[in-house]
């Protein structure tokens, strides 16, 4: 009898046993094909990364949308990456105006590349091992997952030399156009950009420029001109401001810095005299002189710019948008005293600051007119100088604006001449921004003589 129950118990125990270790042996086939999985998803989505692909892979597994989910944010930051890149900078900016901005070029292609480097550290920063077991056990991802992936990753979770070796790349075809850049300043007086069209006296630079045109897409006219005599006539180069302050608001780099603003007036000061618009045409054959502009009246005219005109004793033209009023445009009582320093002369800028050749004939009269009148009753003085809103002028604008004013300012990036193709209603004037350095200043005023 004792020995048929040391057998029962024994078959039970065996039997127990056997199931035990079969339940072990399901569990552990189960835990393999689940971390074959993990292992299917991991590896995946490293693939579609490094091969710029979405993360597109769909589960319902809350372990596997985890790592996807990660997997797709790391997507999103190469995608940073990818868009800054050298083609999307000749979209952006390699375009005939190009040939108008060289000045600030530089600095886009600076920014470009210190973002893009930027972008790449941090992304590299994203995919150490370190970060993204840290991510998966913040979200109680399985302890197993966990552990897996914690011994299934050797360092980085995927290799970023690919990325590094592209920066390379794109470094090299940025100092390629930095290189262009500088061949292009080098020859500043040898071309112009004029109405679309590249000119010069040269052939070979023409031909120089027509294949980088080529090389970098850029859909410009150029035209090699016959080269005639030189224009002995007098230069006036007319500065052309908006804000100076160091805080800004609206476009950063219409806003000079104070201490830069202060510096440029100094160096006039010590270096040319300065005339109102509406002298420029008196003579001068013995002075350099320059000419001074403020577009829109922002209230920083009346707190920065009009000390450093009284320190220096500098004389400006200023103009004003009659309907722009507010805390960043400058008040009645502000621009009366202005007015009567004797060193600003006001000017419109009309009453809204439309676009003059976009109106109709009863507009456009009305934004010149009504314009004059309401400054010149504000300032108890005849307002004679106009400025075109952006630039922007036709002929029909030029009829309707010699009726009241005797002088119009455009901008054409380029010094005045007092020749017989002068024209007192489209005044030439340079762009004077944030980032413009104190050479390029210094070059442009020195087109006086």
């Amino acid at each position: 009898m004792g020995d048929i129950v040391k057998h029962k118990v024994l078959t039970i125990i065996l039997s127990f046993v056997i199931f035990a270790l079969l339940a072990l042996a399901i569990i552990g086939i189960c835990i393999k094909s689940y971390l074959n999985k993990i292992d299917n998803v991991y590896y995946n989505s490293c693939e579609m990364l490094l091969s710029n692909s979405k993360i597109e892979l769909e589960t319902n597994n809350y372990d596997e949308k985890c790592i996807l989910e990660y997997f797709d944010k790391l997507s999103l930051d190469l995608n940073k990456i990818n868009n800054l890149s050298f083609d999307n900078y000749k979209k952006e900016y390699l375009n005939p105006n190009f040939y108008n901005n060289i000045d600030i070029s530089k600095n886009n292609i600076n920014f470009y590349i210190e973002n893009k480097e930027s972008n790449i550290k941090q992304f590299k920063a994203n995919i150490s091992k370190e970060l993204f077991i840290k991510y998966l056990t913040d979200n109680n991802v399985n302890d197993i997952v966990v552990a897996h992936l914690n011994n299934l990753i050797d360092k980085d979770i995927i290799d970023t030399k690919d990325i590094d070796n592209k920066l390379d790349l794109e470094k090299e075809n940025f100092n390629n156009l930095f290189a262009y850049i500088d061949y292009l300043k080098s020859e500043r007086n040898n071309w112009s950009y004029e109405a679309g069209k590249l000119i010069s006296t040269s052939d070979k630079l023409i031909e120089n420029i027509n294949n980088k045109n080529k090389e970098y897409n850029i859909d410009v006219k150029t035209i090699v001109k016959v080269e005639e005599p030189i224009d002995n006539s007098k230069r006036i180069p007319i500065l052309m401001y908006h804000g100076v302050s160091d805080e800004t608001w609206g476009i950063e780099n219409l806003f000079i810095k104070v201490s830069d603003f202060e510096k440029q007036m100094k160096y006039i000061s010590e270096n040319f005299e300065t005339i109102f618009i509406e002298d420029i045409d008196k003579d001068y054959s013995d002075k350099r002189v320059v000419s001074l502009t403020f577009d829109d009246a922002y209230v920083d005219f009346y707190t920065n710019v009009f000390p450093i005109l009284k320190k220096y004793n500098l004389k400006a033209n200023l103009y004003v948008i009659v309907n722009f009023r507010g805390d960043k445009y400058l008040d009645a009582n502000q621009i009366k005293e202005i007015s009567n320093s004797g060193l600003v002369s006001i000017g419109s800028h009309t009453l809204n600051h439309l676009s003059l050749k976009k109106l109709n004939d009863v507009d456009l009269n009305t934004e010149l007119k009504k314009s004059k009148e309401e400054l010149g009753n504000l300032i108890g003085k005849e307002v004679r100088t106009l400025c075109y809103p952006t630039g922007a002028y036709s002929s029909k604008v030029i009829s309707a604006a010699s009726k009241y004013y005797d002088y119009a300012l455009a901008i054409h990036n380029d010094v005045e001449r007092m020749n017989n193709n002068f024209n007192k209603y489209a005044i030439k004037r340079y762009r004077m921004y944030r980032n413009t350095s104190f050479n390029s200043f210094k070059e442009k005023v020195e087109m006086a003589n």
